[in-house]
């Protein structure tokens, strides 16, 4: 209750009106040595003793049980939104890494969260290495996007003036009908293979550096095992 008249007047200054006063509900996470029930979730408000009728909606304050979570799953209640709520509790009341992330596997937004904090709780060293890896594979990806486009852009290119020309030799009239579409379908499909043999070759040096072996480099970028060994060479 403390806590609670704390939060409700912190930004009420002197002089202005109670109509500025929030509504303000306080959640309060327990475990062992404060146990007011057996339920999950328990709700308190400010009532008449007799009727029961609710003197203002300004105070809630709720108590969630984390040893009351850890009883319902294992009696097997965790259906619906209950289950739902006993998850959450279970995975903030996690004593170690490997209950955490078993918990976590029920539901996304856990994954999620399991992956923050493995990142929150990692060594210096640890915080370090996982920094340089994030930094690898953003410098991949940038890097092999990069020489893509720059493979499409020149074979796009490349196919324009190869179609032009023939058009040309084959008649001023026909050439420009004929030479302009064939060399815009042949300038696109040799614009696109060669650029994207550019990214798969960019793709597997960049691989063999972060040490893959080569069959799998083959498997990923669709090069032949010969052709990433060249590259290895």
């Amino acid at each position: 209750m403390f806590y609670w008249a704390k939060m409700y007047t912190a930004d009420f200054k002197a002089g202005e009106s109670y109509d500025k006063l929030h509504r303000c509900i306080a959640i309060n996470i327990i475990a062992d040595g404060f146990r007011l029930n057996d339920a999950i979730h328990s709700e308190y408000l400010l009532q008449e003793k007799t009727a029961h009728s609710i003197l203002t909606d300004v105070l809630e304050v709720h108590f969630l049980d984390l040893q009351a979570a850890k009883r319902a799953k294992a009696e097997g209640k965790t259906e619906g939104k209950r289950g739902q709520l006993i998850n959450w509790l279970r995975f903030i009341g996690a004593t170690n890494r490997k209950e955490r992330a078993m918990i976590a596997t029920m539901s996304p937004v856990l994954q999620m969260l399991n992956e923050k904090i493995d990142v929150l709780t990692l060594s210096p060293t640890e915080r370090k290495l996982y920094e340089s890896r994030m930094k690898l594979k953003s410098d991949i990806a940038t890097i092999s996007e990069t020489q893509f486009s720059a493979g499409v852009e020149r074979g796009l290119a490349e196919g324009k003036s190869l179609g032009l020309a023939e058009g040309k030799s084959l008649g001023l009239a026909e050439g420009k009908s004929l030479g302009l579409a064939e060399g815009k379908s042949i300038g696109l499909a040799e614009g696109e293979a060669r650029g994207s043999r550019q990214k798969a070759l960019e793709t597997a040096r960049n691989l063999l550096v972060i040490g893959l072996s080569i069959e799998n480099i083959a498997k990923v970028t669709g090069l032949t095992v010969q052709e990433v060994e060249t590259l290895n060479s």
